[in-house]
């Protein structure tokens, strides 16, 4: 038979997972968690030390206990880059530049980004990892003159929208992002490190530099396991 403070923390924990806890929340107090559970302290106590072993909580003195989901918290349509994102989130961002191409647009990519497509366009492929484990498997059309003259290296462990600042002078302005969840083609889960038909997110990305041009076109699979998805708006937005 199971100890009784390992099934109270297997309790607890999938109650945190199930619900509206998001990485850092709160949680009960040491009380709160003894008269839900109808147990001892000792018990609640030993619940919780075995959570933050396998860090899952973590506790601060004088505070209280707070949730640790390892997920990464992002707003659709965020311009946060994706090492600002996972540092602020106590996480180790790097980033591995997979390919980059100089080629010809595609129609659609020529409707996009206009006249300045017809010089060709640049197709970056990068693997996000947070804490050394794959997150992130990001492909970019880019469209702006002198990119065709980069090279793979220059995007390792970069952040592309501060690259883009920097050696162009492009301030990424506006974001449109679709989001779908799909479940994970062989090929997409042996890059990410998943089981194939696991259920990931695919986002579609549109960005617009400070003068309203298309700059890139992304399409990026993300691991549901390590991100979750929010969007706020007011009751207007929605109807009533």
């Amino acid at each position: 038979m199971a100890l009784l403070y390992r099934t109270i923390a297997n309790r607890l924990l999938e109650e945190l997972q199930a619900g509206s806890w998001r990485d850092g929340a709160l949680i009960p107090s040491e009380a709160e968690l003894q008269e839900s559970y109808r147990i001892s302290r000792s018990t609640v106590r030993r619940a919780l030390a075995l959570l933050e072993k396998d860090g899952h909580v973590e506790r601060r003195q004088g505070l209280g206990s707070f949730y640790r989901s390892h997920k990464i918290g992002k707003r659709i349509s965020s311009r946060v880059d994706f090492h600002s994102e996972g540092r602020t989130h106590g996480q180790q961002p790097s980033t591995r530049a997979l390919s980059f191409t100089a080629r010809v647009p595609s129609l659609s990519e020529m409707a996009v980004f206009g006249p300045e497509a017809r010089n060709g366009v640049v197709e970056l492929r990068r693997l996000r990892l947070l804490n050394g484990h794959s997150t992130v498997f990001q492909t970019s059309v880019l469209c702006h003159v002198g990119m065709q003259d980069m090279k793979r290296s220059d995007f390792e462990d970069n952040s592309l929208y501060e690259l883009l600042r920097s050696r162009f002078g492009v301030i990424v302005s506006t974001v449109s992002e679709t989001l779908e969840a799909i479940n994970a083609s062989p090929e997409i889960s042996r890059i990410i490190g998943i089981e194939p038909g696991v259920a990931i997110f695919n986002t579609h990305r549109i960005v617009q530099d400070q003068n309203e041009r298309v700059v890139e076109l992304s399409n990026n699979y993300v691991r549901a396991d390590r991100y979750y998805f929010s969007f706020t708006g007011s009751v207007e937005e929605f109807g009533r």
